[in-house]
């Protein structure tokens, strides 16, 4: 008997996703490849954050994207943090329809910034963030009548899946975008 032998693939996740991909430890995200199907095409973007030493921790700021900001209380919680506000700023910029600037190769670093300032390149794949933020469950609240309430719960009416499915076919949409 002859086995065949298939390629495996890794996939790394965000390290703004640690709660489901623990694996995940800030690692950076590369695009994988997959046997006979080439690279999966896939925007990456690279920003340079400053990390401000603080007595409770770092302050982090991207001078190339103004108002994204965050802070951690030690520099492994920093360096999560910043990438996540990263992926939610770049995502929310396009959400309104901003321009996203592009990453420059020698940030302006403010004049106010503390004395032994770390900069450091933070990598984000935009796609996966809207992915992951466009297909979440969100929590939503409507209004029935009690009768059909109670008739739906005593035959175990999923409420959720039926009014998913219900929006789908009247909004003629057939799969997730």
């Amino acid at each position: 008997m002859r086995l065949k032998v298939r390629e495996v693939t890794s996939r790394r996740y965000p390290s703004w996703n640690t709660k489901q991909h623990p694996q995940a430890g800030g690692a950076q995200i590369v695009p994988y490849r997959t046997k006979g199907r080439g690279r999966e095409s896939m925007r990456k973007l690279t920003y340079l954050a400053v990390f401000e030493p603080a007595p409770e921790g770092y302050g982090v700021y991207f001078p190339d994207l103004p108002g994204c900001v965050t802070v951690g209380s030690d520099f492994e919680q920093a360096l999560q943090n910043a990438a996540e506000a990263l992926g939610l700023h770049i995502y929310g910029m396009e959400k309104d329809g901003d321009a996203v600037p592009a990453p420059s190769r020698s940030p302006q670093i403010d004049v106010d910034t503390a004395e032994g300032c770390i900069v450091v390149p933070i990598t984000v794949f935009p796609e996966l963030v809207r992915n992951e933020l466009d297909n979440r469950a969100v929590k939503t609240n409507l209004t029935i009548p009690a009768w059909l309430k109670e008739l739906a719960e005593a035959q175990g009416v999923n409420f959720s899946k039926v009014l998913q499915a219900a929006l789908m076919d009247y909004l003629g949409v057939h799969a997730p975008r």
